[in-house]
């Protein structure tokens, strides 16, 4: 498996899904802090999600170096995150799931961060099977 970092947009359209997400699931005290920490700071959301990732590449790739991301990153990232129209649910469960699979290396999946972002793609998928008409018409039983 390789790893890499992901792209500034992917961290903006995480931090939509997170904002969509709904505050329930088994990490919700944890959704709900970093949905408040959306509206009162984004930018400090980007950067925990920024270096989640890069601790992930660091615990792959022995002699990777911390990549510093520039005030034009985040800005990319907050270009996406904060448009009104245009990301689809699917979208931003794909790219949750890159995110996730980008951030999991050594012990990051243990991280508090990547578990509550784990918990928004559980969410977000729940959303997006729930609207499917066969999902709909199954019996409760």
């Amino acid at each position: 498996m390789s790893a890499y970092l992901v792209e500034n947009e992917t961290l903006g359209r995480v931090m939509k899904a997170i904002e969509k997400s709904g505050r329930h699931g088994r990490e919700y005290l944890l959704i709900d802090e970093l949905k408040n920490e959306l509206q009162s700071n984004p930018m400090k959301v980007f950067f925990r999600l920024h270096d989640l990732n890069v601790k992930s590449l660091q615990q792959r790739y022995e002699d990777q170096e911390y990549i510093t991301p520039s005030q034009k990153d985040y800005k990319e990232a907050f270009k996406v995150f904060n448009q009104p129209f245009g990301t689809s649910d699917y979208q931003l469960l794909k790219s949750l799931k890159c995110y996730l699979y980008q951030s999991c290396e050594g012990n990051c999946n243990k991280d508090e961060l990547y578990k509550a972002v784990d918990c928004v793609s559980d969410n977000i998928s729940s959303d997006i099977i729930s609207k499917i008409p066969e999902y709909n018409e199954a019996e409760w039983r």
